[in-house]
């Protein structure tokens, strides 16, 4: 089976700008964590097999991973409150 790899996507209003890629889930997952600690916004972990967003951040303070359409993990804490 074929590791999966993903892109690390920060959106706003009109646009989306690719900003890197991660060997693996938890990487893409701590690197947004570590981004958005300091660049605040909306950013996006997109699976480049599927091509399927697979997590999201919206805020300061939440990572939603999505698993499936039937369910959605949130992570609470992932940035630091200013």
């Amino acid at each position: 089976m074929k590791a999966h790899h993903y892109d690390i996507v920060r959106k706003d209003n009109r646009h989306s700008m690719w900003l890197e890629d991660a060997e693996d889930l938890d990487s893409a997952e701590s690197r947004v964590r570590e981004l958005v600690s300091y660049w605040p916004g909306e950013f996006q972990i997109v699976d480049q097999h599927t091509h399927r967003i697979v997590a999201s951040v919206s805020d300061q303070t939440d990572v939603k991973v999505i698993q499936d359409k039937s369910s959605v993990v949130v992570l609470k804490g992932c940035a630091n409150k200013q």
